[in-house]
């Protein structure tokens, strides 16, 4: 017995050293859930949900200030109604600690989602050893982990976290159902799994444009792939597809769009080109620049043929998947640039990241894939591969990776008073909150109360162009 666990431990030896370094990285992100707070945005949606709650205790009747408030959102304001239906039964309605929960489970979520993804990928099309899958996944989630652009926007902002966030690990769900609804032949299945991608599909389509482009780009290839095909439930797909493109566009087309945009001078077709393509080179070179990624790719690199060698994928050309990557990446901006004046500053390149990290994960595999499948592909060496990459991961320190930044720097900001400073913050809110005889939605004087989390929240607000298209106010 103790000689096969020994034999096990050895086979994993790898594994475990890279989930127990993940375990390590998790555990002050995890403290920090202790002392997330509720900023201004979350107040001024959850203001009348939280009296009805007050008055009620009725879940039914919060349900439906919400429900009512979201059509008012849709009417005057903008039109991602599923987004501003979560914003307004944000949990902090209900109490502080049910925002901390939620924003908790939230996370896991984000962990679990690209696991179950990623196995459910290895199961059905890849089908390699689970112990590279594992390895591969924990490279890619401390990537995740330590470079987010925003952390805070990611897992301790709730508002910020449904509405990128939370639709993206929703993306990955309705990949993982889709592929076990196309393997698994049992008629229950295939309906539970037809049921569960319309619901994702309501959730992707009602939510943020970026999000819903991409998803859009990368649903559209598959149905063209799947009609050529003629796959067998290529019709259920194209059903689904057309569902998505009815709710995008009630999306898009929201009376709340137009008066939002109102205010400000939108940019013509020309600049949204420039300033996406732009944006995307500048954000997309500043990315390449972690080493992390590239160490993360040289790992890939070392387990290609294993990953590859039994794949039922058909690996394309290395050029066409490029074209169509920069395709998703750059359309990423195309939204953001033009809605500047009636979807808000821009909170989305924590989303752009992790769909430039994947992708670049995605190139690499069908690389090595495409090389296989024409027998140019040889095993990397395994001693400059574990040199290189341990001297990426080395320089990469000086991204500043949450493990400096976030663990021993926030104790010196707890011990330096400012969770007196915050609890201050927080009661004065709550009673403004509380005040039945305020009508009016909180001042939005500062966006996030939390600058432990966030130390330079002027920067949040700021965007190249924003100033340049905003109309004067009205007097």
């Amino acid at each position: 017995m103790i000689k096969k666990i020994k034999e096990k431990l050895f086979e994993y030896k790898y594994v475990i050293l890279i989930y127990a370094l993940l375990f390590i990285l998790i555990i002050p992100i995890l403290n920090l859930f202790r002392y997330s707070i509720m900023n201004a945005d979350d107040f001024i949606y959850g203001q009348n949900t939280h009296h009805v709650w007050e008055d009620t205790h009725s879940l039914v009747n919060v349900l439906k200030e919400a429900f009512k408030n979201t059509v008012l959102y849709y009417k005057i304001w903008q039109g991602s109604f599923v987004s501003v239906f979560l914003m307004y039964m944000q949990p902090g309605i209900f109490s502080v600690t049910a925002y901390r929960i939620a924003l908790l489970l939230l996370f896991l979520l984000g962990l679990i989602s690209p696991l179950v993804c990623i196995l459910t990928i290895n199961k059905y099309l890849l089908k390699t050893s689970k112990k590279i899958i594992l390895i591969i996944y924990a490279v890619i989630t401390i990537i995740m982990l330590q470079y987010l652009p925003s952390p805070y926007e990611a897992w301790y902002w709730y508002n910020g976290v449904v509405y990128y966030q939370f639709v993206f690990n929703i993306i990955l769900l309705f990949i993982t159902s889709t592929i076990i609804m196309m393997n698994k032949r049992k008629k229950a299945t295939q309906v539970f799994s037809i049921i569960l991608l319309a619901i994702f599909i309501l959730i992707i389509g009602g939510s943020n444009y970026i999000t819903s482009i991409t998803f859009l780009i990368g649903y559209s290839i598959f149905i063209i792939d799947a009609l050529h095909k003629k796959k067998e439930l290529r019709w259920i797909h194209l059903a689904l597809w057309i569902l998505f493109i009815v709710v995008f566009s009630s999306n898009v087309f929201a009376p709340g769009n137009s008066a939002r945009a109102s205010l400000t001078i939108q940019p013509t077709l020309p600049l949204i080109t420039i300033f996406s393509i732009r944006d995307f080179t500048l954000e997309t070179t500043q990315w390449i620049g972690m080493t992390l990624t590239v160490a993360a790719i040289l790992i890939s690199a070392f387990f290609a043929k294993d990953i590859v060698k039994n794949s039922k994928i058909k690996f394309v050309h290395p050029i066409i998947l490029l074209i169509v990557v920069v395709m998703i990446l750059v359309s990423q901006y195309a939204p953001t640039i033009y809605g500047l004046g009636h979807k808000g500053p821009p909170r989305c390149e924590n989303i752009r990241f992790m769909t430039f990290q994947i992708s670049l994960w995605l190139m690499a595999i069908n690389l090595f894939g495409w090389l296989y499948q024409k027998e140019k592909l040889e095993r990397l060496k395994i001693i400059p591969t574990v040199v290189i990459s341990l001297f990426l991961i080395s320089y990469s320190i000086v991204q500043y990776p949450l493990t400096q930044m976030w663990s021993y720097k926030a104790l010196d900001y707890y011990i330096g008073g400012s969770i007196e400073k915050f609890g201050k913050e927080m009661n004065y809110r709550i009673e403004k909150f509380e005040d039945k005889k305020n009508n009016e939605p909180l001042a939005f004087d500062v966006a996030v109360t939390n600058e432990m989390l966030h130390p330079t929240e002027e920067e949040w607000w700021w965007f190249g162009i924003w100033d340049f298209y905003r109309k004067e106010p009205k007097r």
